[in-house]
């Protein structure tokens, strides 16, 4: 075996790899998309503020609230 046939054995083995995962990679891209697009047409523009506003508020508060964390120990809260 010299080194054009190995180029072609491994061309050839990657054409095989190819054409056998092709139909299950392409169905599942498929889905992927039609699932990301059923998404996004369900997502309103008006969430990605209240979102931020939430996740915001709950962060800061808890880096800053002396209430959960007192004397070495968490505490629970007594709200």
């Amino acid at each position: 075996m010299n080194e054009a046939d190995a180029i072609d054995m491994v061309t050839a083995v990657i054409w095989t790899v190819l054409i056998a995962s092709g139909p299950a990679v392409f169905a599942a891209m498929s889905i992927g998309i039609i699932i990301a697009l059923f998404q996004a047409v369900n997502t309103s523009a008006g969430n990605d503020s209240d979102i931020y506003s939430k996740n915001h508020y709950y962060f800061s508060n808890f880096s800053t609230d002396s209430s959960i964390y007192r004397g070495g120990r968490f505490m629970r809260s007594r709200n």
